[in-house]
């Protein structure tokens, strides 16, 4: 207790207090009429600045010490001041960043068409090959071929063809392509490796649906009783067609193996496990397993009957956003020819759109009046 003179009998209190932050203190001044006051810093009589301790030192090796430092917001860890959160604006509100979204689809295929639209420019000869294979397209469809060739030979007077109806039957003769003897077209030679591919899955599908389909005719109301028959009959003939495009392989050794565990399974003596079909005799067998081999023949007429009915459903997943419906005999393979279809329009449509100037300009001329 220390006093200071500030006056006639005045006395002043201080306190003493460790050096550990710069504070003011303050002092209280009693006077006779007994009233408080406070006296400025920096006045006669004011008291020192001492510094007060902001926390309590930690004694050596304690929570704090470098040795054993404090968990949060334990006895000698510094107090931390949490500043309350602020709202985050809403998205697209004020304050919040703009999004710029590139459009993806549209750039890829001007990115594209910039490249190429130099050369084949330049160039007067660079697309022959896709003026030939347009040009046979609309010579096939006149002749009444096509995916709805059919329709259209029934007809008296056939309707004048379409460059959107041209353009796609196109692309469905690239499912058939001799890919060792012809060239293919400059406007899809980047993706000649992809429709080979698909051209190779058609013709899978097509074996495999002219089987089950010979298989369903040969049981007629007797299927209906064994509703996992048909699934069991594709997983067999699919194994035994996975390695249909290999180098070496023999279709018609496939499809005499494929009749006789089929006619095995059916008759209950195969590997299946299955009881068999009681009006199946040795004759229906014999006829069966004569169908299915003959399926090796690209003329058989299953086989053609199989192949046209996937391409009117190819040519209708181009024509209509809307997946067609599944034409008969194909809903064993459904699954499989959706899945391709989705693949087939996707890459078409994107070819459309980087080389659609070309095309137009090449079906224009070959539908011009009087050509």
């Amino acid at each position: 207790m220390s006093l200071i003179r500030a006056g006639p009998r005045v006395l002043a209190e201080t306190r003493t207090v460790p050096q550990e932050a710069e504070v003011l203190d303050e002092v209280k001044v009693v006077s006779r009429a007994g009233t408080w006051r406070t006296r400025l810093p920096g006045q006669p009589g004011s008291p020192r600045r001492t510094r007060l301790p902001l926390e309590d030192p930690a004694p050596p090796g304690g929570p704090g010490s470098p040795d054993n430092p404090a968990p949060p917001g334990g006895p000698g860890s510094p107090r931390r001041t949490r500043l309350p959160p602020e709202d985050p604006a809403p998205p697209g509100g004020p304050g919040s960043p703009r999004r710029t979204r590139l459009p993806l689809e549209d750039l890829a295929p001007a990115a594209r068409r910039s490249d190429v639209c130099s050369f084949f420019s330049s160039s007067p000869d660079a697309l022959d090959y896709t003026e030939k294979w347009l040009e046979d397209t609309v010579r096939h469809l006149r002749a009444g071929g096509g995916a709805a060739g059919a329709a259209g030979a029934a007809a008296s007077c056939p309707p004048p063809l379409s460059p959107l109806h041209v353009h796609n039957q196109a692309y469905l003769l690239l499912l058939k392509w001799d890919h060792e003897s012809v060239p293919f077209p400059e406007t899809v030679l980047m993706d000649q490796v992809r429709f080979r591919q698909m051209q190779q899955e058609v013709e899978r599908l097509v074996l495999l649906s002219s089987v089950l389909l010979l298989v369903s005719s040969s049981l007629g109301d007797e299927l209906s009783s064994r509703p996992g028959l048909m699934e069991n009959m594709k997983t067999t003939v699919s194994v035994l067609l996975e390695e249909l495009h290999t180098p070496g392989f023999n279709l018609e050794e496939a499809l005499l193996s494929i009749g006789h565990r089929v006619c095995e399974d059916l008759r209950g003596s195969g590997s299946s496990g299955s009881s068999g079909f009681s009006g199946f005799s040795e004759q229906g067998a014999e006829l069966l397993r004569g169908r299915i081999s003959a399926c090796s023949r690209p003329e058989n007429t299953v086989r053609q009957l199989m192949d046209s009915r996937v391409q009117v459903f190819l040519l209708g997943s181009l024509e209509t956003r809307a997946p067609p419906p599944l034409p008969g005999g194909l809903a064993p393979v459904g699954r499989e020819l959706q899945e391709l279809a989705v693949r087939f329009s996707r890459l078409v449509n994107f070819n459309k759109l980087v080389f659609s100037p070309f095309y137009q300009r090449i079906l224009q001329s070959l539908l011009r009046p009087g050509t």
